[in-house]
């Protein structure tokens, strides 16, 4: 376990082992089931070539460029097609594979890929499918010499002679179908979110800026020109500064281990932009420190209801604490005055990331300024207004993290079917 913490996440380093054969099924090399295919591109100066590229994490084949075969300075190249199984021998070891899909039909790739077709027994989307099991990795992790994992050289002919457990086409059919669902499941899924994460922008648009109200809180419906925009003549303008306090964070020293490990939340903007879609408050950090941090350093502890805002690198994502928290140097903290809701001033923040971002400076790191944020204004509703806006936000939120639940539910089951189906458990 220890060895393979050196070694990035894409890269599964490791002896590949099989266990017995499944009823049923046969043991083949990668050499008995696939067909190198090497089709020679003869490159024209002006004419137009697709150029595709292979993701790590078995992340399929993508297209990269299209550009004038003068541009292309490797002249030997190669042409693919459709349902062609296609490995690149430089990125292999981090699972950069996949099926040529049929928009990329007829694209080009230099002589460090490898293309392949099936051969009689062998299903190429069953292929697709066991790329992802560690077994494959590790053949291919195995099948790779070098140093630096970033330089490995892929032996092609020693990984051919790697050996698999196959079902029968009827199994590898099944099997195909059967996971092809789960990935219906997860496509839909992930479409949804995007819808979803859409019309939640549409909405943040229209009630943050006063485009869309609720006739309760209506008392003129003129609206008027600001230096950011039309707002409600009966939202009064103000600046950041007026409607909270502002604070930053701070780092206990991390060689003092009695810092460290205790019962205080401490976040790093990863803990803020690490969350999943519809996320507006945060409640667990990855850190916590102790007692004895606020004590003897600078720590200041933020009670619920702040808005964590990242002021560094990510900037402009905020979210609302619902636990005592503190933060490190690449915050600014809103701690809100009574006119204003906290999930709104997170919601506006969010809206306006753009408007944050353009307050950043810096030459090492850019970076926004508690004082520059001070003098942001703001159109402010009333704070029943306020609640009623982000009552409607959480609406469309809370379907956003429904759906992501769902998500990782599917995402999950998939990769136990895999477990199970590509193994012949």
């Amino acid at each position: 376990m220890a060895r393979n913490l050196l070694f990035p996440p894409s890269v599964k380093p490791g002896i590949p082992r099989l266990g017995k054969v499944p009823v049923g099924w046969r043991s083949v090399t990668f050499g008995d089931v696939l067909e190198i295919v090497s089709r020679r591109a003869r490159l024209a100066d002006d004419a137009m070539y697709q150029l595709v590229t292979a993701k790590r994490n078995r992340g399929g084949i993508v297209s990269r460029d299209r550009v004038p075969g003068r541009e292309i300075l490797t002249k030997n190249q190669f042409y693919v097609r459709s349902g062609d199984f296609l490995i690149s021998r430089r990125q292999i070891v981090h699972g950069a594979c996949g099926i040529v899909p049929s928009d990329l039909d007829g694209a080009i790739v230099s002589s460090e890929y490898t293309a392949f077709r099936a051969k009689p027994g062998l299903i190429l989307d069953y292929l697709r499918y066991y790329t992802h099991t560690t077994h494959f990795q590790r053949t291919c992790y195995h099948s790779s010499v070098g140093v630096a994992v970033e330089k490995m050289v892929f032996k092609l002919a020693d990984w051919l002679r790697h050996t698999f457990h196959l079902p029968p086409l009827d199994g590898q059919k099944v099997i195909v179908h059967t996971l092809s669902e789960w990935d219906r499941a997860i496509e839909q899924t992930e479409r949804l979110i995007a819808a979803k994460t859409k019309l939640k922008k549409g909405l943040m648009q229209q009630l943050l800026t006063g485009k869309r109200r609720h006739k309760e809180f209506v008392k003129s419906a003129k609206m008027v020109k600001t230096r950011f925009g039309s707002v409600p003549e009966d939202w009064p303008v103000r600046s950041l500064g007026d409607l909270a306090e502002i604070s930053g964070g701070t780092t206990p020293s991390t060689s003092v281990a009695s810092y460290w490990d205790g019962e205080f939340c401490w976040a790093t903007p990863s803990d803020i932009t690490s969350q999943p879609p519809g996320t507006t408050h945060i409640a667990a950090t990855s850190a916590m420190i102790t007692k004895l941090a606020f004590d003897e350093t600078g720590v200041r502890l933020l009670q619920p209801g702040c808005v964590l805002m990242t002021s560094r690198a990510t900037i402009g994502e905020a979210l609302v604490n619902t636990v005592p928290i503190a933060t490190n140097q690449g915050f600014c903290n809103f701690q809100p005055s009574s006119c204003v809701n906290a999930e709104f001033l997170a919601a506006w923040l969010r809206r306006n990331k753009h408007r944050v971002e353009r307050l950043a400076a810096g030459s090492t790191f850019r970076e926004v300024s508690k004082k520059a944020l001070r003098k942001v204004e703001i159109a402010l509703p009333p704070v029943g207004e306020q609640e009623r806006i982000t009552d409607l936000l959480e609406v469309v939120n809370a379907d956003v993290r429904w759906l992501q639940q769902q998500l990782e539910k599917f995402q999950l089951q998939r990769r136990g079917l895999m477990q199970k189906l590509l193994t012949g458990q």
